[in-house]
């Protein structure tokens, strides 16, 4: 937005907020915004879930005390989704350059004209910040909203898995194997049965997910994964999405020896769709008509 300075990149970048920006540069107080971290003392049920926005329920839809109990010069009572929505609606650009052009009469008007035009409907708009109750409730709520990230490079502490830690996590796969032969049984048989039947055995492997993250095992497919990748790094290729339920079909074919190498399951099916490919290729079925032999021919 070109009309309100404090919506620029510097502003972004730095480490004010936008409420504290609104407080600093537009309200002609010397006086820094309040940081205390004390109980808010308004009568608002802030404690009452999360409705629209992040601002919880309660602070959402609440009248807040704007009126003349707190000195002469503030609003009447009104609610923050009003606050918000007048902003938003106020500093609307296309809106912003109708009203220069209302008052300038000409179609073509510059920045000065429309900073000109907007001034009493900014010094309107940021009379509900001179409330130094609202103001501090707003900046409360968006400290326990706010996402902070951190876009600085990472510094390495350590670097996988402790060979120890990957060591128990085997056992306890190498256990858990042990104990579920017959769910495994029916696992195998995957690559067996019809088609028509496999989504019996796929139930068999949701169960199973289920079960390794249980007590006494408490793990994950993803977890073990990277233990073996730890410890044998050489027979792993890739890591696979975490949520991936396949991961345990192919950590239970690479732990009963059913396959050298620990890869993706997808992986696996598309090396078995390039390889079948490629047969196809090298073999191309004869053209139509041929190869039926005398008795096609009469």
């Amino acid at each position: 937005m070109r009309v309100l300075r404090f919506w620029n990149n510097d502003v972004l970048q730095n480490t004010e907020s936008v409420l504290e920006v609104i407080y600093n540069q537009l309200l002609p107080h010397p006086n820094p915004l309040p940081k205390g971290e004390g109980p808010i003392k308004l009568p608002l049920p802030l404690g009452e879930g999360r409705g629209e926005g992040t601002l919880g329920e309660g602070a959402n839809t609440s009248p807040l005390p704007l009126g003349e109990d707190l000195g002469e010069g503030y609003l009447p009572q009104i609610t923050l989704t009003n606050v918000a929505a007048n902003l938003i609606h106020a500093t609307n650009e296309d809106r912003l350059i109708h009203a220069a052009q209302a008052q300038v009469g000409k179609e073509e008007v510059t920045d000065k004209e429309i900073q000109k035009a907007f001034k009493p409907k900014a010094d309107e708009l940021i009379k509900p910040f001179h409330n130094p109750d609202l103001r501090e409730l707003i900046e409360t709520l968006r400290k326990d909203t706010d996402q902070l990230i951190d876009d600085s490079a990472d510094e390495l502490i350590t670097a996988g898995y402790d060979e120890e830690k990957a060591e128990v996590l085997i056992q306890n796969w190498q256990q858990f194997i042990q104990d579920h032969k017959n769910e495994l049984d029916a696992i195998q048989l995957i690559y067996q049965q019809p088609y028509q039947k496999r989504h019996l055995s796929y139930e068999q492997i949701e169960k199973l997910a289920d079960e390794i993250q249980q007590p006494p095992y408490n793990l994950a497919p993803i977890e073990v994964w990277k233990a073996y990748e730890q410890l044998e790094k050489n027979k792993v290729k890739g890591v696979p999405p975490k949520e991936l339920l396949t991961n345990i079909v192919s950590l239970i074919r690479f732990s009963t020896g059913l396959s050298d190498v620990l890869e993706p399951f997808t992986e696996l099916v598309n090396n078995r769709f390039d390889n079948w490919l490629k047969q196809q290729n090298q073999n191309p079925p004869p053209p139509q008509g041929e190869g039926r032999g005398e008795g096609a021919q009469g």
